[in-house]
């Protein structure tokens, strides 16, 4: 006898490919996040054969990736045929083989020290690498992404092999160029200095903690996340999610909510700052939450409060003069990442 499920609701799709053509579209996630404001915080998609469970609740997507039972992945093709098929590195890979992964990296980064005082000299030396190149441009129009690749790029580099490199090192740039960690890593780095309200960024460390997370809300570096698989049938309020079901957090809806962010789509810092202290807001969760978070959340974290600190209290970035910024919003979509428009900023001395 054939087991009913009540699926949760969602759009009609074409037949044999369902709702496949929304995810090729040019801007997927304005279509999901359309769909949550007609179905609700848990709706239903179909890609081919595929379901596709979409979540746009903090709640929900905690509820759902904490579960013992949605820890697996999509098998990703595209990642097999680059590195191998036996490669199981931890972002992709499930059961045993995400375990070991983890546990593996996971001693790494405490024998590295990452997170902690140990392996701030590592960050602190890249951003005084990348200070050393700001400060041979003087107001002139300049692109800082690439340099925030190198420094990103490199500091994995130093724990991958344990050795950082000069940025002309012919090394780091294949490295660079053969994971692709462009798009990947350029996020809230790059993206930090596209806002003309840093310019004149007051220094307290609460008023930093809440530029940082105002700057990862914003971002919203990858909009659906890597997605979970259900290795059982479980319930999710309310329908029943059957097992092989994927399940992705739609980022751009919990992160641009209007009903928890007043004017979601402006950068305002202040809207973490009560009474002068910083507060933390439970639903900006860049780094996804639950068992799969991201590992290498406090690396960035560190990464983003270095350099801040670095290049914002001796220098200021502003627009070029008659030129119009691009929207921060207006990030390219690459995979799970989303990357910043080109842009350009004019550098000068805070103190000069």
């Amino acid at each position: 006898m054939t087991k009913k499920f009540n699926f949760p609701p969602g759009p009609y799709g074409l037949p044999v490919i369902a709702n496949l053509p929304a995810i090729l579209s040019s801007n997927p996630t304005e279509y999901f996040t359309k769909c949550s404001h007609k179905f609700g915080d848990i709706y239903n998609l179909r890609f081919g054969q595929r379901r596709v469970c979409i979540l746009s609740s903090t709640d929900l997507v905690r509820e759902v990736f904490n579960s013992k039972n949605a820890q697996d992945r999509v098998t990703n093709v595209a990642y097999y045929k680059v590195f191998g098929k036996n490669a199981h590195g931890v972002a992709f890979s499930s059961k045993d083989p995400w375990k070991d992964s983890r546990r593996f990296i996971l001693g790494l980064f405490r024998d590295l020290g990452v997170g902690r005082g140990v392996f701030e000299s590592k960050v602190t030396s890249e951003a005084e690498l990348v200070k050393k190149l700001a400060e041979g441009i003087n107001r002139k129009e300049v692109d800082l992404k690439q340099k925030f690749f190198w420094a990103v790029g490199n500091i994995t580099c130093g724990i991958v092999f344990g050795k950082q490199y000069d940025y002309n090192d012919p090394t780091l740039k294949q490295f660079i160029n053969f994971v692709d960690v462009f798009p990947k890593v350029s996020g809230p780095g790059a993206l930090v200095l596209t806002s003309p309200f840093l310019c004149a960024l007051p220094f307290g460390p609460g008023y930093k903690a809440a530029v940082i997370h105002e700057t990862l809300r914003i971002s919203n570096v990858a909009p659906l996340g890597i997605p979970h698989v259900t290795d059982k049938d479980i319930k999710l309020s309310g329908f029943d999610i059957p097992k092989g079901t994927t399940i992705a957090a739609n980022m751009t809806a919990i992160l641009m909510n209007d009903k928890i962010f007043k004017n979601p789509d402006k950068v305002n810092p202040d809207r973490f700052i009560k009474n002068g202290v910083f507060e933390e807001s439970s639903h900006v969760i860049p780094f996804s939450t639950g068992t799969r978070v991201c590992i290498g959340e406090k690396l960035a974290r560190m990464e983003l409060l270095i350099f801040l600190a670095h290049l914002l209290f001796r220098y200021s970035f502003k627009p070029p003069k008659d030129v119009t910024m691009p929207r921060i919003l207006d990030g390219v979509e690459y995979a799970v990442a989303r990357c910043p428009m080109p842009y350009s900023v004019v550098k000068s001395e805070r103190y000069a």
